[in-house]
């Protein structure tokens, strides 16, 4: 990193695999501005006028390293390599507790699956996830997981020094933790002793946005 040089990190993972704490992370890096889940939200298919308002939330924040995580992202990848200077931090949990976790915390609604009873009418929120034609809600998260992870790893082959992915776990020691804050682009001045423990995921509710 160039001293008084904006940099930009993405964090990526399907939610539910400790991307809070990854914010969490990067927020206590020097010259660090990290923001979880910030608005505006993307929808999953591409859309360059909401692209256009991240970009604009990058610039507000001047010459700090910007941090920007959420699942959200994944769609944006090859706009934001285009258009910043920016390392991608994916993380992955196991399949079968990402999405029990995820269909716990949405117990409600349904995004994903466009025949469930439970569908979600929030048209806003639900074009921010992919949709599969199944029934079973269940069996459409673990579409969405296995596609996700999919992508990224093609995107971490197209560029393997801009786009790492880690084990959700690798938060728990301190080798994983500085081998994630290196993938980020930070250097000696990176403070990994503020790793946090992926076992200690908060159960917080995904809010509807209006």
């Amino acid at each position: 990193m160039t001293d008084g040089s904006s940099r930009l990190v993405i964090g990526l993972g399907t939610g539910r695999c400790g991307t809070h704490s990854l914010a969490d992370l990067l927020a206590a890096q020097p010259g660090t501005v990290a923001m979880h889940q910030p608005a505006p939200c993307l929808p999953w298919h591409v859309d360059f006028g909401w692209y256009r308002d991240v970009n604009d939330l990058i610039a507000a924040q001047g010459p700090a390293v910007v941090a920007l995580v959420a699942w959200y992202y994944l769609p944006y990848v090859d706009l934001l390599a285009r258009d910043h200077d920016v390392r991608f931090v994916c993380l992955q949990r196991d399949r079968a507790s990402t999405v029990a976790s995820i269909d716990r915390l949405t117990a409600q609604f349904d995004h994903w699956s466009n025949r469930s009873p439970s569908h979600s009418a929030n048209e806003r929120w639900r074009s921010l996830f992919p949709s599969y034609d199944v029934d079973d809600k269940v069996e459409a998260l673990g579409r969405y997981y296995d596609e996700y992870y999919e992508r990224a790893r093609a995107h971490a082959d197209a560029m393997p020094d801009r786009f790492s992915v880690f084990a959700t776990t690798d938060l728990n020691d301190d080798g994983g933790v500085a081998a994630i804050l290196r993938a980020a682009g930070y250097g000696p001045e990176a403070h990994p002793e503020v790793g946090i423990r992926s076992g200690l995921m908060q159960d917080y509710r995904w809010e509807e946005p209006g």
